[in-house]
């Protein structure tokens, strides 16, 4: 009987201790952006070639989440097209949605938008291709009824020149499915 209260006095011990040690590694030492970098990475760099980081997530994670200082870049730099940076993107989910791929939100807003595009020696605008690149699985399922961009700049830069639309904002609706985004 001795060896069950020891059992039992160990366990109450132990799990409180692996929840505090799980919170302290999620929440304070960043594991949470790591895990979501993470995902993100996986799910984006198979299907269109790009990396992903995130400088903070913040939010209660269960149907809305902030996500700041988000940089998406080529995973392969020799195939350079440009940079992507976001100041702030706060969107609402369904955790059932997300758990099942499904990835529709009940609203996506993003503050600070920076495009840059680089034009080649042609001439012609480098983008990364947006098509399955073989390790995305399904078709991506996405959709928002509303979508709105503040605060954003798109720069479109050359040898010569670089081209800036500065203080750009878009209020939307966003439905990407089987290879179609409307």
């Amino acid at each position: 009987m001795k060896w069950f209260k020891r059992l039992v006095v160990g366990a109450a011990l132990l799990v409180p201790l692996v929840f505090a040690v799980a919170y302290l590694y999620l929440f304070t030492f960043g594991g949470l952006e790591r895990e979501v970098t993470r995902r993100l990475n996986d799910l984006v760099a198979g299907r269109w070639g790009l990396r992903i980081d995130i400088g903070d997530i913040s939010g209660d994670l269960v149907s809305g989440v902030t996500l700041k200082n988000v940089h998406v870049y080529p995973a392969d730099t020799t195939r350079r097209f440009g940079d992507i940076r976001v100041r702030s993107l706060t969107a609402g989910f369904s955790v059932s949605n997300l758990w099942n791929r499904r990835y529709i939100f009940d609203y996506v807003h993003i503050d600070g938008l920076d495009v840059l595009l680089q034009k080649d020696d042609s001439g012609r605008v480098r983008l990364p291709s947006m098509g399955d690149t073989g390790g995305g699985g399904d078709g991506l399922l996405a959709e928002t009824e509303d979508f709105a961009l503040r605060n954003s700049r798109l720069r479109l830069a050359a040898a010569a020149d670089t081209l800036v639309l500065d203080s750009l904002f878009l209020l939307a609706g966003v439905n990407i499915r089987d290879g179609t985004y409307a």
